[in-house]
């Protein structure tokens, strides 16, 4: 019954006839902003809340009724390494893609790329050491080595061969030519990169005002959550806090402790910003390369990348994952993915 008006629930605001129960609402095409409306929905029909993260990490109706059952652990399912949000089809010769996480250190806002790359490729989100709870120095070599062995063993795990895809937006595009040479390290090939608005370094102005203020403010900087300028020079982790859950952020709603490894996240990759750089020497893997507006990013490459497109759309660099944005660029990444004849 609760799962049949779940679903009743969900073909309402996803505009489709009826989903099956083990459908992924990401297959669907959705987003953050309509999993908030259906989470918002199931309140109002049912009476009951279901958290916008129990939706993230479980997001088909058989999941999400568990979750209202109580025969889930959501905080377990948020910290996972890697999520795994598509499989590769038994022999589906085409590579898996593995995303690299922004700043947040979070993998499954990307559950909605679901919908932009094609079935016949698994699709896992590789999340930050912050938020998986495991210790990683803050340096370029170590983070690099630390993501490939995660992709290692994932593709190890699945039997998908030896070469991947990488996609990364901002931090995860950064530093995906440092986890290619990784993983070229441990005999594995990357097939193609898709970047997304990365800078191989960061402008100098940009670390001069992080400067200016506490780590913890200018990890809110990096999501877009304003800090009360009396707070921004000493923030402390436990006050960021409290600014987010106060804030009208997509993260707002989630547990304390989630949101405190989230700032925790971005202030592990700012340090490590501070150490990328363009590749030593041009790259021969093909690039899908998406630029935001204005387009800055595409230049602090210096011509080290084997470009086969390049994308330009206008939506600023913090909107890149925003629906609408999305759907501008999607399209060329499935034309990208899409297995060569």
């Amino acid at each position: 019954m609760l799962e049949r008006v779940l679903a009743e629930i969900a073909a309402g605001v996803f505009g489709v006839d009826e989903v099956d129960p083990d459908t992924n609402l990401f297959d669907l095409g959705a987003h953050s902003l309509q999993l908030m409306t259906f989470a918002d929905a199931v309140r109002s029909r049912l009476g009951v809340e279901l958290k916008v993260a129990d939706v993230f990490t479980n997001p088909t109706i058989a999941g999400m009724a568990a979750v209202l059952g109580g025969d889930s652990d959501t905080g377990s399912h948020l910290r996972v390494p890697v999520i795994t949000f598509r499989r590769r089809p038994a022999h589906a010769a085409d590579t898996p893609v593995f995303v690299l996480p922004p700043g947040t250190g979070l993998g499954w806002r990307y559950g909605q790329l679901l919908a932009h790359i094609p079935d016949s490729r698994g699709v896992y989100a590789v999340q930050s050491p912050p938020i998986a709870h495991i210790e990683v120095a803050a340096d370029l070599g170590a983070t690099a080595r630390y993501f490939a062995e995660q992709i290692d063993r994932a593709v190890a795990g699945d039997g998908d061969g030896d070469a991947v895809t990488l996609l990364g937006w901002s931090f995860g595009g950064s530093i995906s030519t440092a986890v290619a040479a990784a993983l070229a390290e441990r005999g594995r090939r990357v097939e193609s990169l898709v970047l997304v608005d990365s800078f191989a370094r960061s402008p100098a102005e940009y670390f001069e005002y992080v400067d200016t203020i506490a780590p913890a403010a200018a990890a809110l900087a990096a999501i877009d959550v304003p800090v009360p300028p009396e707070l921004a020079a000493d923030l402390t982790v436990e006050q960021a806090v409290e600014v987010v859950r106060g804030s009208d952020s997509v993260f707002a709603g989630l547990g304390a402790d989630y949101i405190a490894s989230i700032v925790a996240s971005n202030m592990w990759a700012l340090t490590v910003m501070r150490q990328l750089h363009p590749p030593a020497e041009p790259l021969d893997t093909p690039v899908l390369y998406v630029e935001a507006d204005p387009p800055f990013s595409y230049n602090t490459w210096a011509g080290m990348l084997n470009v086969t497109q390049h994308v330009s759309v206008e939506y600023s660099h913090p909107q890149m994952l925003n629906p609408d944005a999305v759907r501008s660029w999607g399209p060329h990444l499935a034309a990208f993915l899409e297995p060569k004849a």
